[in-house]
């Protein structure tokens, strides 16, 4: 979910031309990385790479060598010797000129020769992005007295939402002393205390 943040951040400020606002100065939760698997993690280096390329071009380009160019266990290396790749059968145009070469976009790189700057520009997929937080409303007999965040996991479970409540202190004012006779739950959006 962070990378996908993070990738349509990057779109957005390439396709404004750093218009120097706040929101390219966000960076990816160091947290979502003890989350992810290895295979996806190395996935998500390759995305950071590619979508840091337009604005580091030879940092980015000397890693993508290191690791992925260069790297027999990468599946980005030659995906022509992957079994199962869904670049397998990409052809590449082969020059008039000589046998050996061969061009992408129209210019001529040799059989083994692989760049970040050649590969295209990740896609932003929104279904892929998860709220870490949502924010649940609070009324005391249908009248709105406060918001609790939760978590989004936990946004669904009522028991959780109705002990938050009670341990807000804005809303543990309005129904101090009084009786509550109904707690009505709609998950992930508010909890009504309808009290005496």
């Amino acid at each position: 979910a962070a990378l996908m943040e993070f990738t349509n951040l990057l779109e957005e400020v390439r396709n404004k031309v750093l218009d120097s606002t706040n929101k390219s100065h966000r960076t990816l939760n160091t947290e979502h990385r003890t989350q992810i698997r290895c295979a996806e993690w190395d996935e998500a280096l390759k995305t950071l790479c590619l979508l840091l390329a337009p604005f580091a071009p030879h940092m980015t380009e000397e890693i993508y060598q290191r690791y992925y160019a260069g790297n027999p266990k990468s599946e980005i290396r030659n995906p022509k010797q992957i079994p199962n790749s869904k670049f397998r059968n990409t052809k590449l145009k082969t020059s008039h000129q000589s046998p050996q070469y061969q061009s992408v976009r129209g210019k001529p790189i040799t059989n083994h020769f692989s760049s970040v700057h050649l590969h295209p520009w990740p896609k932003y997929n929104p279904e892929l992005i998860v709220e870490d937080t949502v924010t649940i409303a609070i009324q005391i007999n249908g009248k709105l007295r406060g918001t609790i965040e939760v978590r989004s996991e936990k946004s669904e479970v009522r028991g959780e939402i109705i002990r938050l409540a009670k341990e807000n202190e804005k809303i543990n004012k309005w129904i101090e002393g009084k009786k509550v006779k109904k707690e009505v739950f709609v998950k992930g959006k508010l909890l009504n205390f309808v009290v005496n």
